[in-house]
């Protein structure tokens, strides 16, 4: 991961060989195939994954429990923010089945539009570039997931 504050590089974990633990969150909903990769400890970011038969979205996400966050200079603080790319790469180790009980791995490479993050009334411009690989466990419906957290008797 790097990211960049005002156009300043300031965290590189590709030169310094640090790795980042990615928890990765799949939802699978009809023909459609959502993965969330969860990063960061204080404040979470990450990266949004959304898959159908025919399309496919890449976006940076950021996070906190306060009201941070902006797109653009002159929105409104809130408390996240999804974050078009400017590029991505998502490769998959084989084509992805979008159905239930199948499993789905590979690399995603993207590189984030601007967005601010403010403290104490001053903003800041931000931008990251990150690299992840990722596989889900057998992908289960959302009706399936409730059922395991909430058997009928």
């Amino acid at each position: 991961m790097r990211m960049y504050q005002d156009d300043s590089l300031i965290i590189d974990q590709w030169s310094s060989g640090q790795q980042m633990d990615c928890i990765l969150v799949p939802l699978l909903q009809g023909d459609s195939l959502y993965l969330k990769g969860l990063m960061g400890s204080f404040s979470g970011f990450g990266y949004d994954i959304l898959l159908t038969s025919d399309t496919c979205e890449v976006y940076h996400f950021a996070g906190s429990d306060a009201p941070i966050y902006k797109l653009n200079p002159t929105d409104s603080l809130s408390l996240g923010v999804t974050v078009p790319c400017r590029t991505y790469s998502l490769v998959f180790t084989e084509e992805p089945k979008i159905e239930a009980g199948s499993v789905i791995g590979g690399r995603i490479e993207l590189q984030s539009e601007e967005y601010y993050e403010a403290i104490d009334g001053k903003a800041k411009k931000y931008r990251i570039d990150i690299i992840s690989y990722f596989k889900t466990t057998p992908l289960a419906t959302v009706d399936e997931l409730l059922r395991k957290i909430n058997p009928k008797d």
